[in-house]
């Protein structure tokens, strides 16, 4: 598979195949987001339509350790 190690990701032991689906689209989308901006600590940050994509992008930006104001 074309860039594995990017795209695919372990599953925790014993986790329910239904709720690993929920995580294979939204998810990285919004995280992956979050790394091409380049965010840094003490950014300013604008989210416009905060769905699922959105809100996967927070996520993304909190994960990097910086502050958000909504």
């Amino acid at each position: 598979m074309n860039d594995a190690d990017g795209n695919l990701a372990l599953l925790p032991e014993g986790m329910d195949l239904g709720a690993a689906t929920m995580v294979s689209d939204m998810v990285p989308t919004g995280f992956h987001g979050a790394e091409l901006a380049d965010i840094q600590f003490g950014d300013d940050v604008a989210v416009i339509g905060i769905g699922p994509v959105g809100l996967m992008g927070e996520a993304g930006w909190c994960a990097r350790s910086m502050q958000l104001r909504l």
